[in-house]
Order: C-alpha cells, then sequence, then structure tokens
C-alpha cells in the first residue's frame, strides 16, 4: 500500500515546525518513510531546497485564496489555514495520516494506518464537555478526488456564527460527530493540557504519543524570555510532563536552528 504521513506549509514562518514534526516523527522509526509537505507558490526557494534536502516530497498546491473573507474578522486568524484542504484529494496515495506541522511526535503512530477515513481526536474534551468535533491537527485520510471543490463551497457560502478555520469546514462537510470515529486523546494531546489529563483524567504518560502546541505563537518562535517565562511557568504550576515536552521539541527547534 501507498501510505504517507503529510503536512502542510502555507507560510515562511512555519518551516522550523515542518522540520521538527518529521524529524519527531523520524525518530520514532516510522514502518512508512514517506513524508509530504504541501506547499503553495508564496514559499520560498530556499525552504523549499531545504526540505527536499531533507527527502521531504513536495506538493505545491496554488493558495485557496480567502482573501473575499478576510474583511470578516471571524476569518482573519485561520485565513492560512484553508490549503490543509488539498490533503483530502492527494490521491497517489493511498491513505494518509495528516500531522499539523506544530505537532511533536514522542511515540511510534504507524498504527494510524490501520484505522478507519476519518479517525481524529477530539481533543480537549474533557475540558470542554459539549465539544463533539475532530480536531484537523491530526486525521486519517484516504483521498478522493472531487472534495475539495465541495468543501470550497461550503467556505464561502456557509453562515458561521465564531472563529472559522479548515476544522469548521472538514466537521461540517463530514457531519463528523455522528460519524463513532472518535480515537484517544493521546493521538493529539494538547500542550498545556497533558499535565491535567494525566493527573485528573487516567491518561499515562507512557501513552502519549503526539503532543500539539496549539496557539497563536509556536515554540520555535519564542525569544529566550519566552522560553525562560515558559519553563517557570510549569515548574510554579508543578506541570512536569508539559515541560519535559517542550524541552524535547525545543531540542529538535534548536538543532534545525544550528544547521
Amino acid at each position: 500500500m501507498n501510505y504517507a504521513y503529510v503536512t502542510v506549509l502555507s507560510t515562511n514562518s512555519y518551516y522550523e515546525g515542518v522540520v521538527a514534526l518529521f524529524e519527531s516523527l523520524k525518530k520514532t522509526n516510522p514502518k512508512y518513510n514517506k513524508f509530504v509537505v504541501v506547499i503553495n507558490e508564496t514559499i520560498d526557494k530556499d525552504i523549499k531546497e531545504d526540505l527536499k534536502r531533507r527527502g521531504y516530497i513536495l506538493i505545491e498546491k496554488p493558495k485557496i485564496d480567502a482573501s473575499s473573507l478576510i474583511d470578516n474578522k471571524s476569518y482573519g486568524y485561520w485565513v492560512n489555514t484553508f490549503d490543509k484542504l488539498y490533503v483530502f484529494e492527494l490521491t497517489d496515495f493511498d491513505k494518509i495520516v495528516y500531522l499539523d506541522s506544530d505537532m511533536y511526535i514522542a511515540k511510534n503512530i504507524d498504527e494510524l494506518f490501520d484505522m478507519p477515513h476519518m479517525s481524529g481526536a477530539i481533543s480537549g474534551k474533557e475540558h470542554v464537555k459539549d465539544w463533539d468535533g475532530i480536531n484537523s491537527g491530526m486525521m486519517v485520510i484516504v483521498p478522493e478526488k472531487g472534495i475539495l471543490d465541495k468543501m470550497k463551497d461550503i467556505l464561502v457560502n456557509h453562515k458561521f456564527d465564531k472563529d472559522v478555520g479548515d476544522q469548521d469546514i472538514i466537521n461540517e462537510y463530514f457531519n463528523w460527530k455522528d460519524l463513532n470515529l472518535a480515537i484517544s486523546e493521546n493521538y493529539n494531546m494538547f500542550h498545556y493540557l497533558v499535565d491535567s489529563y494525566i493527573n485528573e483524567y487516567n491518561y499515562h504518560f507512557k501513552d502519549i504519543k503526539i503532543v500539539h502546541f496549539i496557539g497563536s505563537k509556536k515554540p520555535w518562535m519564542y525569544s529566550d524570555e519566552d522560553i525562560l517565562h515558559f519553563r517557570l511557568d510549569c515548574q510554579i504550576n508543578k506541570e512536569k510532563y508539559k515541560l519535559f515536552f517542550f524541552d524535547e521539541y525545543m531540542d529538535i527547534i534548536n538543532n534545525i536552528k544550528k544547521a
């Protein structure tokens, strides 16, 4: 079977995240070693060359134009995320595991390829009890032609009552909450919830496989002062697992910056 791990690079500023994602994945000795990056025309040539040098497969697609939505502030924060919708039509592959470029892969996740199409986690559900949708940071996908145009139609024509990103389009298109495809949050664990999940909800450190560094400012964007504050906050709040994963992730980020 032709399987691949896939991420998306929509802006140059997420380059370090893409590399940290796949380099952390490589450390888990994956059986499936095709690492695919969907990029658009805005990505710098030197970044593309570096990604190719690392052995990643680049697939270039036109940036999905959401310019007509930018004036609507509910779309502003997520305007660069819609390129993710391309992954649903990567039919050169029989199945893909999509991963956001702000994730750290802590353990081997090859078993995800054995899971059904559109398997994913309801990340943060223990904290937000009324949330029942997939978090689009990690998805098991069997690509199919024709999906993209239908998703674009939802993007342009559907009226949402809150901030909108790719995740809303995906949940709307698949009516995901009715599919019964939720898997453990160990496969998409928000970094700031790690300790509470372990201490309060009977999750186990050894079972956490993917840590998701959500938020607008990513660890590779942190200044020295930001890093100091992050570590101090973890110590004050006794968040030793959150700090552990952060330090593991930053070791990879620092190696990228030195290269």
